[in-house]
């Protein structure tokens, strides 16, 4: 689902890369303003809480090892909508 972000017309503009190796993953976001935070936010407004690594453009996604396939499907769905989101905003804001 994340890699479908990268070729997405709408959000691969922003995003950089994604990594990781298991549950652990990165999405590194383009040098623009704060938009790790900003997804951050939707996530959170979303009642789903996500890290930044303060510093980077960067989303850790660290679930927990029991997590269920309905919650790693849910929570992939916030995730996805939280980005289209901003990245739309972003573009809007651009023109």
């Amino acid at each position: 689902m994340l890699h479908e972000l990268q070729k997405d017309e709408l959000t691969k503009p922003y995003i950089k890369e994604i990594r990781g190796l298991g549950l652990m993953v990165g999405i590194e976001f383009q040098d623009y303003p704060k938009i790790a935070s900003k997804v951050q936010q939707k996530c959170l407004e979303k009642e789903m809480i996500v890290f930044t690594t303060s510093i980077f453009e960067t989303l850790r996604l660290i679930p927990p090892l029991n997590i269920t396939q309905e919650d790693m499907a849910k929570g992939c769905g916030i995730l996805r909508d939280a980005i289209r989101e901003v990245c739309k905003a972003m573009a809007e804001t651009s023109k």
